[in-house]
């Protein structure tokens, strides 16, 4: 039975998930897709970049193991700072299949209050050199962002939640593929398309359910996973 996440993030798109900065639902969401994607395409190996210091190693382990995924397919490398970062950007190249960074919101977002213009030039820079990765090695990269209160004169925004994700319209501009998950209960969640620059997908929606287990479980399409 094929997953709904499998090629929810397309390839050679730049994308962001966004969500509240206070539910790790994005972490885990992002997790089955990256997972759901290295199971449908057996040679491919992927890098999960953490910022915060905070990936559940183990969970994540097991969610690998659900989908038949072997370890070895999957490098993980911690960062510090926004120096570090953008080292572990440089370094990128064709080994990987799919990128995620999680999160972009907390590097930069301590960049730019000590100092705006500097922030904005090195994410600004970051984001160049991630785009020209993914569009060179036809990548899937994942960018994880927080979400703030946004208005209707935005361009991109949730028509869902009235949010949008965080760090700016220089952040956008080099995205080409923006979605955001808002809560509608404690287990239950909505993954909305609010900008696709290569598909006719805005607007589109993805109910899902968080499980005890941490399991997904998508009631429109009477899948678990």
């Amino acid at each position: 039975m094929t997953s709904p996440l499998t090629a929810i993030f397309p390839p050679s798109n730049l994308s962001v998930l966004s969500g509240s900065a206070n539910n790790d639902t994005k972490t885990l969401f992002t997790m089955h897709a990256l997972a759901s994607f290295l199971s449908s395409t057996p040679t491919a190996s992927a890098l999960w970049i953490d910022t915060t210091s905070s990936f559940p190693v183990f969970l994540f382990r097991d969610i690998l193991s659900h989908y038949a995924v072997p370890l070895d397919r999957m490098a993980l490398v911690r960062t510090f700072d926004v120096t570090g970062l953008i080292d572990s950007v440089r370094d990128l190249n064709g080994t990987y299949s799919a990128v995620v960074v999680d999160s972009i919101t907390a590097p930069f977002a301590r960049e730019m209050a000590a100092d705006q213009v500097k922030g904005h030039a090195k994410m600004a820079y970051c984001l160049s050199n991630l785009r020209t990765f993914t569009h060179s090695y036809h990548a899937t990269t994942i960018l994880i962002n927080s979400s703030v209160e946004a208005s209707k004169s935005d361009t991109v925004y949730s028509q869902f939640s009235l949010t949008k994700p965080s760090l700016g319209p220089t952040f956008l501009y080099y995205v080409d593929f923006c979605s955001l998950v808002t809560a509608t209960s404690p287990h239950q969640f909505v993954f909305e398309i609010i900008a696709d620059r290569t598909r006719a997908t805005e607007g589109h929606l993805l109910n899902f359910n968080i499980l005890r287990d941490f399991s997904i479980e998508f009631p429109d399409h009477s899948n678990t996973f």
